[in-house]
């Protein structure tokens, strides 16, 4: 699907020299080796992350599911991971310079990124976000201290355009579809009040999270947190539409420049 995806852009896979991964469970790592092979590209990883995907997807989750990793059951094949990133090291591709945020959390290596575009005379900042909340199957003991330090930078980054790991959170459907009649169709994705109100109901996530661990603890009950998560729209959980597309409407010229990277810190 990806491979077909982006021949539908226009591009061809041989131009892609970089994969960048954000985390390492299968929906997000599991076609990384696929890409590797297709295109030729060179694989970049947070340190930890890193470690997850050469061991195809093995990273703090429960034993039995780690057990079904260990037999080839579950998980993905181990891909090789050309280069690992350290947080707030820079990766530049052409002309686009992409900075690593470690927000660790959903997993340890967890990786957001931030990254300026051009549309016309003006430059937008775009802040692609790493899934913020946990899973079940997934944790470990700094889990909520580093959701917490996560969700503090993540406010912290300026942003005129966000994304997330799925699509739902960031409205990706009613924005492709609000693009089609805007004068400019760069504007429906520019939602600088929407990126503060996802960060306000992740934040409320983790706090009803400590509110539970706090009772079962104590047995009273902390002071109650208001949920902001009302304050996404109905139209910000449809259906996905592509995501490579919000890049794409913005600046397609570094796409096709066939870039390379210069390497972190540089």
């Amino acid at each position: 699907m990806i491979l077909a995806s982006i021949a539908k852009l226009g591009f061809d896979i041989k131009d892609v020299k970089v994969l960048l991964n954000s985390e390492p469970h299968p929906d997000h790592a599991g076609g990384l080796g696929v890409l590797q092979q297709a295109s030729g590209a060179e694989l970049w990883a947070s340190d930890a992350s890193a470690d997850a995907i050469a061991a195809g997807g093995d990273a703090d989750i429960v034993l039995p599911l780690r057990a079904l990793i260990w037999i080839g059951l579950v998980g993905y094949p181990a891909t090789r991971v050309d280069h690992r990133f350290k947080d707030s090291d820079t990766i530049r591709v052409g002309p686009i310079a992409l900075t690593a945020h470690v927000t660790s959390g959903h997993t340890r290596g967890c990786t957001s990124w931030s990254f300026p575009v051009r549309d016309g005379d003006r430059v937008l900042n775009v802040v692609s976000v790493c899934d913020t909340g946990v899973l079940g199957m997934s944790s470990y003991p700094e889990q909520t201290a580093d959701r917490e330090r996560s969700l503090r930078v993540l406010r912290s980054l300026p942003a005129d355009i966000w994304v997330t790991n799925h699509a739902r959170p960031w409205g990706r459907y009613r924005k492709f579809l609000a693009r089609a009649t805007a004068k400019n169709p760069v504007d429906p994705f520019i939602d600088p009040e929407g990126y503060r109100a996802f960060i306000d109901a992740a934040e409320s996530e983790l706090r009803q999270g400590v509110w539970w661990k706090h009772k079962f603890r104590t047995g009273r009950a902390p002071k109650p947190i208001r949920s902001t998560a009302n304050r996404f729209s109905s139209r910000q959980l449809e259906a996905p539409s592509h995501q490579a597309a919000v890049i794409r409407s913005l600046d397609r010229s570094w796409l096709s420049s066939a870039p390379t990277p210069s390497g972190p810190g540089r």
